[in-house]
């Protein structure tokens, strides 16, 4: 009976053992599980930031190119999108920014009673843009829609003010003119007050979306009674641009 009594503590011991052992492989078998799942989310993480950084690094090549299509040249004038002619297909987007000419030879008398014509400098245009008319005309070279904006500064004299109590009326003017319409014709016009303070400045700016025939003919005019006020720097600029 002694024997059979430590035969059952032997199996009951053993099966102790077996099911102390089966918990240990079953833990082992979920640590090491979670381990798996873990390394898998590292890995993904990982390969996520990595698509970012190579996104980013495209979309910065990309700006970098795209800003470098327009540069400025001596002469204050944006070259065409392409460094060469386009194709017609390709017309759309051409910018032609210039800027106002020296001061010794900076206005002429417009056909506009009351007005003087703003010369621009001779830039080098793409070869279907021109300047006529002393340079006071910029002649528009096929029909479209185009944005057209203008900005002239002006500055108050540290001599006596030529404004009557003290403050200056300012007016610019954008005209055309084209073949089918014989006349010159008002697009639009921008009108500012300043004070006849010493430092002071304004700045009159016209914008506008219009659709334009072939060879139209644009000019920009200053009322005669405030040329003199005109900042005759870098500020004062014409832009044209087909959409």
């Amino acid at each position: 009976m002694a024997g059979n009594s430590d035969q059952s503590g032997g199996f009951a011991a053993a099966a102790e053992q077996g099911e102390v052992l089966r918990v240990v492989v079953q833990h082992c078998r979920e640590m090491k599980r979670q381990e798996t799942c873990s390394r898998w989310i590292t890995a993904l993480l990982a390969l996520t930031i990595f698509t970012g950084f190579l996104w980013l690094q495209a979309s910065a090549h990309c700006t970098k190119d795209d800003a470098g299509r327009q540069p400025m040249t001596d002469t204050g004038v944006v070259q065409a999108l392409n460094s060469v002619e386009p194709t017609p297909k390709h017309r759309r987007g051409r910018f032609i920014h210039l800027l106002s000419a020296e001061y010794s030879d900076q206005i002429v008398t417009s056909q506009n009673e009351g007005s003087f014509a703003v010369r621009w400098k001779i830039p080098q245009l793409p070869s279907d843009f021109k300047l006529e008319e002393n340079e006071t005309c910029l002649v528009i070279p096929r029909k479209g829609l185009y944005l057209v904006s203008v900005r002239m500064s002006y500055r108050a004299l540290e001599t006596k003010c030529p404004c009557a109590d003290g403050v200056c009326f300012l007016s610019v003017l954008l005209t055309m003119y084209q073949n089918k319409y014989p006349q010159i014709t008002n697009i639009v016009v921008g009108h500012e007050t300043m004070r006849c303070v010493s430092g002071w400045r304004q700045t009159v700016i016209l914008s506008r979306v219009i659709k334009f025939e072939n060879s139209t003919k644009l000019r920009v005019n200053i009322d005669n009674q405030n040329h003199e006020l005109i900042s005759w720097d870098n500020y004062n600029h014409f832009e044209i641009t087909r959409l």
